[in-house]
């Protein structure tokens, strides 16, 4: 009787193997796709460290595949789909071989999944990057709010995410008092060869938002350190328009010669003797020379674009100032008919439309 206990023990001894084997395999189970997962993920991080980006990308997909919810594998493939930055010339694309659609994307579903609570300076980084990706695509109500939100988290180190907003408000939301709040900080914070081999841009675009504000001198201020620090860029438009804020600043303080001499200087800059002449015929109105102003207008043909628009407000403008009312109306009329067609519609082309419509009656 005393011997029966004695031969349980290895059927006893089986169960107990039987049961560590199970538990074994459902540890194994619950922890193998964690383990993989991290294998993945950190084979990814060292090959994009590499500068490997396809190889990198193979391996975050396949992290993903142990776990589809995480961020900071979404953040990479994001990161991969930009590419190599090319450049901190500020001149070329940025990203040549970008995806910006795939990159926004991956950056999205990155914030849906807690980017920010898993790795708040990548949540940044994706901030920025997912902006300029929208702003690539002209999706720029969704640029608008990350950058807006990366520069609510880091107003101090936001440069770039400072002018896209800026620039979006001047030329397509309409919204100049934010424009130059948000833009006067971003002078101060250029930190990287591409900030500093970009700041004319911020300079123009300071330079134009204080015209319209009516601040003359600072205007003028911004345009000249424009042309200044935009030498390396060469002939780029920004700096052609730099000129021509130059011009009607200096006309309006009575230097008509220097305005024109920042006219030809644009124009050589463009390639044509008449590329500014509507800006030299708003220069003239600037400098109380309407009759002038007219005449050059008058010379220029007929157009559909933003650079006819200007004539058109010169001769509106001018011709208000002659008492020719029945000519300022028509041209109003012609300013508001081909304002109408533009897609998107910048703060100056807003102000005088609101003027006509007011002058008109409508």
């Amino acid at each position: 009787m005393e011997e029966t206990p004695k031969k349980n023990i290895p059927f006893i001894l089986g169960v107990v193997a039987v049961g560590f084997a199970v538990l074994a395999a459902v540890v194994g189970y619950i922890l193998y796709p964690g383990y993989m997962h991290r294998q993945k993920y950190e084979a990814g991080v060292a090959r994009l460290q590499k500068g490997q980006l396809q190889d990198a990308r193979v391996l975050f997909d396949a992290a993903l595949s142990y776990r589809q919810d995480d961020p900071r594998s979404l953040y990479y493939l994001g990161k991969i789909a930009l590419g190599k930055q090319s450049q901190t010339s500020g001149k070329g694309p940025i990203y040549p071989d970008a995806d910006f659609q795939k990159a926004a994307s991956h950056f999205e579903t990155a914030f849906t999944y807690g980017l920010q609570a898993h790795d708040e300076a990548m949540y940044r980084t994706a901030l920025n990057d997912a902006g300029f990706s929208y702003f690539m695509r002209k999706e720029y109500a969704k640029a608008q709010e990350k950058y807006l939100e990366y520069i609510r988290l880091s107003p101090d180190d936001a440069f770039i995410p400072r002018y896209f907003v800026a620039l979006n408000d001047f030329e397509r939301f309409n919204k100049p008092e934010e424009a130059r709040d948000i833009l006067l900080p971003a002078v101060g914070s250029a930190s990287t060869p591409l900030h500093f081999a970009t700041i004319s841009n911020v300079y123009v675009l300071l330079a134009r938002l204080q015209f319209y504000f009516g601040e003359y001198e600072e205007a003028q201020r911004n345009a000249d350190l424009a042309i200044a620090k935009g030498a390396p860029l060469g002939n780029d438009l920004q700096i052609q328009i730099a000129h021509a804020v130059r011009a009607s600043s200096l006309a309006r303080k009575g230097d008509i010669s220097g305005a024109e001499n920042a006219i030809k200087k644009a124009n050589e800059l463009a390639g044509s003797d008449k590329a500014f002449a509507c800006s030299l015929a708003d220069a003239y109105v600037e400098g109380g020379l309407s009759a002038k102003a007219l005449l050059v207008a008058h010379t220029v043909p007929a157009g559909k674009n933003y650079g006819y628009s200007i004539c058109l407000h010169v001769l509106a403008s001018a011709s208000e100032t002659l008492k020719k009312e029945n000519d300022a109306r028509m041209y109003m009329e012609q300013y508001l008919s081909l304002t109408d067609t533009f897609v998107e519609k910048n703060i100056v082309v807003e102000r005088y439309r609101n003027e006509y419509r007011d002058a008109l009656g409508r």
